[in-house]
């Protein structure tokens, strides 16, 4: 993706009227849309990106952040900066990008002094303090069509879908309204192993019998809850038979902290999961038969769990989803794998190091182009799988750290290994 480069494409006429930055000037783009898309050649778009001002000219905003959702622990290269149209309330700036892309995005006003603010905290705190910080003054865009990409664990993002991205499969129904809400079952997990509670959300799709239905467990819950609107796509798909009926296990995560100790191929979130939350799920719920009958499916260190699950607890678990896997853990400077530190043992160490064949698990790996060396890790974890007989699909999508591009992955996910 570039920013303002030497790419020749065409400028929006918008920006060409005598009336930039007016009311009447505003409606009309909101009636638009934005962002504005323009074809540049078979590959690549204009996407040009708009903020109006509250304040107008007697605003003291410098410039404003536009800030896609990328890579968690990189500065993402999606970064520019909208400038101020001269003498109007308008900031606008534009990207050429991939024509195939998805990304959330957000905006960021920042003063002169947030600017030096700006420099000041990535020099002492690092990108990613600094990157928590811009979050808590971030919008979304108020002119974009589309419902705001939710979920737990970020603020709403606005959605990009580049005009070749393709169909997401029940989301775009979802985005439109017209799915039918589905009924879910809420409980607390108090757990005396883990030391805490959470919430799981629990719920059915299909007509047939439940001890027929494979048992599918997502990580990080929360960030999958109805808000997100996954359940309703879900059930929405299952009605169409383009899913095979299911039993579905949200398990919500216990703050940042926790999350890190839980996922980052530790037995306890695992043992207390089959020895604690199974048999009062089956109590409070009833659960078919989890023999060989369930799959797991995380993002980022939930994907590293998901697929430490699916190889020590193979009973139980014989399919799992892992998007963008963080299989760097526990190289903590997620060094490319030729720098790798020599004393971090990964998980793909322990798989190569092991002399057992994996030939009862299936696995579906997805990450991002925008994603760099995580995507590196991703595809080597792939092929130490194949190596080791296991059954493995791979998504290479266009986009990058993103919710608006997993809600998609996990959707074809599900639909290779539930009807597998």
């Amino acid at each position: 993706m570039t920013y303002n480069s030497t790419v020749r494409a065409r400028r929006p006429a918008c920006l060409a009227k005598n009336n930039v930055g007016s009311d009447r000037w505003w409606a009309e783009l909101a009636r638009k849309g934005t962002p504005l898309q323009t074809p540049v050649d078979d590959q690549r778009v204009r996407v040009d990106f708009f903020w109006r001002d509250p304040q107008g000219l007697a605003s003291d905003i410098a410039k404003v952040q536009l800030v896609f959702h990328s890579v968690s622990s990189e500065p993402p290269r999606e970064v520019s900066l909208l400038k101020r149209v001269a003498g109007t309330d308008v900031f606008h700036a534009y990207v050429i990008m991939q024509a195939s892309w998805r990304a959330s995005y957000r905006f960021i006003p920042l003063t002169t002094a947030d600017l030096d603010q700006k420099q000041a905290r990535t020099r002492v705190a690092g990108y990613e303090q600094h990157y928590d910080w811009l979050q808590h003054q971030s919008f979304t865009d108020p002119c974009n069509h589309r419902p705001d990409i939710s979920n737990a664990s970020l603020p709403s993002g606005s959605p990009l879908h580049g005009l070749e991205a393709g169909y997401e499969l029940g989301w775009e129904e979802w985005d439109r309204g017209e799915l039918l809400s589905v009924s879910v079952h809420t409980l607390t997990w108090a757990s005396p192993w883990l030391g805490n509670e959470r919430n799981v959300t629990c719920f059915e799709t299909g007509t047939t019998d439940l001890s027929d239905k494979p048992v599918v467990t997502l990580l990080d819950g929360e960030c999958w809850s109805k808000a997100s609107g996954l359940p309703d796509v879900l059930n929405f798909l299952t009605q169409c038979k383009l899913l095979s009926p299911a039993v579905y296990i949200m398990v919500g995560s216990v703050g940042a902290e926790q999350r890190v100790q839980e996922f980052t191929a530790n037995d306890d979130f695992w043992l207390a999961f089959f020895e604690e939350l199974i048999p009062k799920l089956k109590l409070e719920f009833g659960l078919p038969p989890l023999a060989q009958n369930m799959l797991v499916a995380g993002q980022e260190l939930g994907g590293l769990s998901a697929l430490q699950a699916g190889l020590y607890w193979p009973q139980y678990i014989t399919k799992v989803i892992s998007l963008s896997g963080a299989f760097w853990w526990p190289d903590k400077r997620r060094e490319p794998l030729a720098k790798a530190d020599a004393n971090s043992v990964r998980l793909m160490d322990q798989v190569m190091a092991s002399c057992s064949p994996l030939a009862q698990l299936s696995v579906y790996f997805a990450a991002g182009e925008g994603e760099r060396t995580l995507l590196a890790h991703n595809e080597e974890m792939a092929y130490v799988l194949q190596h080791k007989q296991s059954k493995v699909l791979y998504e290479n999508y266009a986009g990058g750290h993103d919710w608006l591009s997993w809600r998609s992955s996990l959707i074809r996910g599900l639909s290779a290994l539930l009807d597998n």
